[in-house]
């Protein structure tokens, strides 16, 4: 009975991964003692080089030997390492816990365990098992300070808030020792005093400034606030601090992601695949690379790394291209079930494949059940396909449903919503039944591309293009659903397929600008500038960016005149902030820096470009408060930016 506990205690984290199975299967076996010897050598050679995953991939084999028992002096001893492992282990502190019911005296002088222990304790509100544990390190302990804040924790969890912070400020600690107590008083604070919380974290960081759970939470805070930029570069510096940390690469891509920014999300999620402990990383950048854009990287050909989510991914990477889920196999998944109520990725993927099916009413009952109603990466999403399935089914919207209400998506880097979403969410609070929906607007809705529509509109670009069912949008199609599948094909499979998709399209002005810009890009010249020469009369946006398009082919060119005259040839443009910056990097480039100066100057508090020209001048200058004001601005809005990261060192120097 006691080995049969112990291998079912330790399901999860037993699945020995590649990295295990080449240490266990590299040589036939021979006498199993020796074996064991030697897989003991290896794994405690894999702790010490801080690759407890592969570490764990050997030590799970022997979790039947776990024992304190000391009645054969010549066996191995896999219990202490087993917890060392484990402490190591994002995924470790539950099995610690599990590994603390079984064998108590096994962490009597474990004190980083224990403390481990001590947090999943009161993490589950078993406050006497807690308090025993505590009592056992009172006297002994070589870390008050993390005993200390693990007691307002435990206050915390039964909702003493009051003695919680009364508690955490009854004692101070010298230097980095304080930070856990300074972090805890700052979250405490940021509810109703984020200048409080803010100073609290400032102070944590003077105390220890190699810290990066500091940043993290100034991060936290800066975001809250508004200060995105800040808070961008507040969790840059914690990845900084700790480059092999899976925890904050998770937390700059979810920033990312969190600000509709999903190219920068991935290329974040993407940097951390070769960590150790990176299971989730992976499960974000299989997730995203199905419904956004593919990444350069055979998932078939690498091994994902062990973890809880090992499972999911062996399940993900086995599915075909354009599959998002197959029920029938996912059956066969250890934990599925778990991972259906606690992965998002599972929903969503759910979701998109009983779209592509047509399984519309299945689709409907899976929104109506889903346990992510609070936590949706895009409720707009989620609502707009409700709303939709509901007029496909009988004609008419679903009452009361406001698609951008103040609960929506909680950030955006848009200053306004996809027109789709807002014209969508104005008939549905005011309908008529079908009197008042455009004709073509009905006719996207009801047709076989209405899901991929809703998904382009959202920036799921991958899950809009599995989805799309049509080569030739008919007559009427709204202009933003040609030209979105046009630059969705050409971001996520090319330029040439993205040309050839909107050259089979009826020639609508809005396509064959974007045709024309495609085609000068890739050096027909003549044929893009042919189209676009047709705009330059139009009072138009039309007019304006074919105009635009025109100019900067001739600047780059070095036909400065030509330039000009494009420009000239819309008054808007010229006027414009984009015409002035324009018109300033001609003059520049024709040697007139006075001209170029001067337009700048015209347009420095509403372009980057301008403020960029203007600090590095004054940094020629030696002006350094306005060379640092505007440097200064522009780091703020673009961090990781290196030629003003080197900029700001000349200003420092």
């Amino acid at each position: 009975m006691h080995k049969i506990w112990i291998i079912l205690t330790f399901a999860v984290l037993c699945a020995v991964g590649y990295g295990g199975y080449l240490y266990l299967h590299h040589k036939p076996p021979s006498d199993p003692k020796s074996i064991e010897k030697e897989h003991y050598i290896q794994a405690v050679q894999l702790v010490k080089g801080k690759q407890p995953q592969a570490a764990w991939g050997i030590i799970a084999n022997y979790a039947n030997k776990f024992s304190t028992s000391k009645n054969d002096p010549s066996s191995i001893d896999w219990l202490p390492l087993a917890i060392e492992t484990l402490e190591m282990m994002p995924e470790g502190p539950s099995s610690l816990g599990l590994l603390y019911q079984r064998f108590p005296q096994a962490f009597e002088n474990k004190e980083n365990a224990s403390l481990i222990i001590a947090g999943v304790l009161i993490s589950e509100k078993n406050m006497p098992a807690y308090k025993k544990l505590r009592d056992a390190w009172k006297e002994r302990s070589a870390n008050p300070e993390a005993w200390f804040v693990l007691e307002a924790d435990a206050l915390l969890v039964e909702n003493r808030n009051a003695e919680a912070i009364a508690h955490l400020n009854s004692q101070t600690f010298e230097g980095a020792a304080d930070t856990g107590r300074l972090v805890r008083l700052a979250l405490l604070s940021a509810k109703s005093n984020l200048q409080r919380a803010w100073e609290l974290l400032a102070e944590a960081q003077v105390k220890d400034p190699k810290n990066p759970l500091i940043r993290s939470f100034r991060g936290q805070i800066l975001e809250v606030i508004g200060q995105y930029p800040l808070a961008r570069a507040e969790y840059g510096a914690a990845i900084q601090l700790a480059p092999g940390s899976p925890q904050f690469i998770n937390q700059l891509a979810e920033f990312y992601r969190r600000h509709g920014n999903y190219s920068l999300a991935l290329k974040t999620w993407e940097t951390g695949l070769n960590l150790p402990g990176s299971d989730y990383l992976w499960l974000e950048t299989i997730f995203w690379s199905r419904v956004f854009h593919p990444v350069d990287f055979n998932w078939k050909t690498h091994v994902p790394p062990e973890g809880s989510l090992k499972p999911l991914l062996d399940y993900l990477i086995t599915l075909n291209p354009g599959v998002f889920w197959d029920a029938s196999t996912y059956q066969n998944v250890p934990q599925g079930a778990e991972f259906i109520q606690k992965r998002q990725e599972t929903f969503w993927l759910r979701l998109l494949q009983l779209l592509a099916d047509g399984k519309e009413t299945e689709a409907m009952n899976l929104l109506e059940v889903n346990p992510f109603n609070e936590s949706s990466w895009s409720p707009t999403l989620e609502k707009t396909i409700r709303q939709v399935l509901a007029f496909r089914q009988t004609g008419e919207f679903l009452p009361g449903i406001t698609l951008e209400s103040a609960s929506d998506d909680k950030v955006s880097t848009q200053d306004t919503r996809h027109p789709f979403f807002v014209q969508l969410s104005a008939l549905s609070m005011n309908q008529d039944k079908e009197k008042n929906i455009p004709q073509n607007l009905q006719q996207l809705l009801k047709g076989k591309d209405a899901f991929a529509a809703i998904f382009l509109a959202g920036g799921w670009l991958e899950a809009a293009l599995q989805l799309k069912r049509t080569k030739y949008f008919p007559e009427g199609t709204p202009d933003w659903v040609v030209v979105g599948f046009a630059e969705a094909i050409r971001y996520n499979r090319g330029i040439e397929d993205g040309l050839s998709f909107a050259r089979k399209q009826i020639p609508i002005p809005s396509i064959v600008l974007l045709i024309a810009e495609w085609e000068i890009s890739i050096g027909e010249t003549e044929k893009g500038t042919a189209k676009l020469v047709k705009f330059l009369d139009e009072n138009s946006d039309r007019g304006i960016k074919a105009a635009w398009i025109l100019s900067i082919n001739e600047l780059n060119n070095k036909n400065y005149s030509k330039a000009k005259e494009y420009i000239a040839a819309q008054p808007k443009l010229a006027q414009s902030t984009l015409g002035k910056e324009l018109l300033a990097k001609i003059a520049f480039a024709e040697g007139n820096k006075e001209l170029a100066e001067q337009l700048y100057l015209e347009i420095e508090n509403d372009s980057d470009a301008a403020k960029l020209f203007l600090g590095e001048k004054a940094i020629e200058e030696q002006n350094w408060k306005k060379a640092r004001e505007n440097i200064e601005y522009l780091l703020r809005q673009h961090p990781e930016n290196e030629q003003l990261q080197k900029d700001m060192q000349k200003i420092q120097k």
